[in-house]
């Protein structure tokens, strides 16, 4: 199903799947996973975009650090205000994203943390 979603919302449904998997309290079989794999595949370039374009916009306004990597310096108010709204133009611009759908049934009782299952209430889909 296509959905248009801001690309901050495309990060939060990201990292809340990345954690899904990361818990080991959490069990997912198969079919599960493959439908969350699905899911992230279909989120990726939008990562990656924005990781891309984050990455340019710290060397624009950042300064070389002493390890050789730019960083925003944080006491210079009107570049990182400049930063930070670049930043947050972008992630609050939307993208198109094919994602697929999750049965209740299929989530609910897997004791996920209510603070994953809030980002991905709309991919989760009531069963019929």
């Amino acid at each position: 199903m296509l959905v248009i979603m801001r690309l901050l919302d495309v990060e939060k449904l990201n990292v809340a799947i990345k954690s899904v998997f990361d818990d080991k309290s959490i069990t997912l079989d198969a079919k599960l996973k493959f439908k969350l794999l699905t899911i992230m595949k279909q989120l990726e370039p939008h990562m990656e975009n924005i990781a891309t374009v984050s990455d340019e916009k710290i060397r624009q306004y950042g300064v070389l650090g002493e390890t050789g990597q730019y960083k925003i310096d944080t006491t210079d108010v009107e570049t990182f205000n400049k930063y930070q709204d670049e930043m947050t133009a972008l992630l609050n611009s939307e993208v198109e994203v094919n994602l697929g759908k999750i049965k209740a049934s299929e989530i609910i009782n897997l004791n996920i943390p209510a603070r994953y299952l809030v980002v991905l209430y709309d991919i989760i889909e009531e069963d019929l």
